[in-house]
């Protein structure tokens, strides 16, 4: 029963950042936008966004009004690129530490709060990327976290966090295919 508990909450948390994008328009068309994956690979958890990044590339190929940014451990080396797009919106993923069940999603629009729940492993952090680049195009600016379960030395995600970040995949991969608005 705990087991499916928590994956009822993870899908919950789920809910907030695809209804967000849903209002913006992201995944309809109704407007450009970037999705910038964060994260160190060799530090288990932490390399949600990069693992995201992988599984969203084949499904965002064909759509010219979304960028997807792998940008790793250095998302300040993608500053250029992202300001010429000229996006309207912008989200950044990545783990985050906000005290949550490993798995669990949190959206945040306040770019000045973003530290606050990143598990930045980051030079320069999110937040800070987040402020040049909306002041530099006027796009809006969110960040999806995935709270992880481990930091350690490694290379592979937590059971809770790969599920989660599948579901959101699966939940984007709906949304662009148009079979589902939830």
């Amino acid at each position: 029963m705990q087991r499916g508990n928590r994956h009822d909450n993870i899908e919950k948390s789920l809910i907030a950042p695809l209804q967000k994008l849903d209002r913006y328009g992201l995944l309809s068309g109704r407007c450009n936008g970037a999705f910038v994956m964060a994260g160190n690979t060799f530090r288990s958890d932490d390399g949600v966004g990069p693992y995201i990044a992988q599984q969203l590339a084949p499904i965002l190929d064909n759509h010219p009004a979304l960028r997807l940014v792998d940008a790793h451990t250095n998302p300040e080396n993608h500053i250029d690129e992202l300001i010429a797009f000229s996006p309207a919106l912008v989200v950044f993923i990545d783990a985050a530490n906000f005290g949550g069940l490993p798995g669990e999603f949190i959206l945040i629009e306040d770019e000045a709060a973003f530290a606050a729940s990143s598990a930045s492993t980051h030079t320069i952090p999110l937040g800070v990327i987040a402020s040049l680049i909306k002041s530099e195009c006027g796009c809006a600016v969110m960040y999806i976290g995935i709270q992880a379960e481990n930091f350690s030395l490694g290379e592979t995600l937590s059971e809770s966090v790969k599920k989660a970040a599948d579901l959101f995949v699966k939940a984007i991969r709906t949304r662009l295919s148009g079979t589902q608005h939830a």
